[in-house]
């Protein structure tokens, strides 16, 4: 299982694909963890795999820093919305 999204930015996270600066609003249905990187939010998601879909993690260096929000739904679920964030990154799960 991979994370990927399709908005290519500079900063490449190992096994996780490439960041991109868009958060899912409004569905964090599975949880929220703070105090934890990236790469520990993917696991997290890894963990609750195959309900996981996506998650959102706080960037480093902003105040949303270290949060974690996971959902079951992708950006492409009917009623998902993915907006533009400068304090978040979102991450879909790949087959």
């Amino acid at each position: 299982m991979a994370f990927t999204h399709r908005y290519p930015r500079p900063m490449l996270l190992p096994s996780l694909g490439v960041p991109c600066r868009r958060y899912l609003k409004g569905n964090n249905d599975l949880g929220f963890v703070s105090g934890i990187s990236a790469t520990s939010c993917a696991a997290r998601c890894r963990l609750l795999a195959p309900t996981c879909r996506s998650f959102d993690a706080g960037r480093d260096g902003t105040s949303a820093s270290g949060t974690c929000y996971l959902s079951s739904l992708g950006r492409n679920s009917p009623g998902a919305v993915l907006l533009g964030s400068s304090n978040f990154d979102y991450y879909e799960v790949t087959p």
